[in-house]
């Protein structure tokens, strides 16, 4: 938030409604539901390369979806620059609104 203003600096894209997302690739969740019913027991390669055994009791796997109202732009660029392009769009629309 700007300290001054109260208003955040953060672009954003409102929908007109609300869109579902789903947080796995459907088709991978699903081998590895059926992996580890069949051998309770599936083996993983981590982020930093090691092979991983996973088994049937340490994981439960559930579909859930989450509802996204709008989505936040975060800029890579950080700096002074970016906030008062955003300052400046966010005063010029509550401008137009009046």
């Amino acid at each position: 938030m700007a300290r001054r203003s109260g208003i955040t600096l953060v672009p954003e894209e409102k929908y007109a409604g609300p869109k579902e997302e789903e947080a796995m690739n459907k088709q991978g969740v699903v081998e590895m539901k059926a992996t580890l019913e069949s051998n309770e027991e599936d083996e993983l390669v981590c982020t930093i390369g090691k092979e991983v055994s996973i088994k049937n009791i340490m994981v439960s796997i559930s579909k859930e979806k989450k509802r996204k109202h709008h989505l936040v732009f975060t800029p890579s660029v950080n700096g002074h620059p970016f906030k008062i392009i955003c300052c400046l769009v966010r005063y010029s629309k509550a401008g137009t609104n009046r």
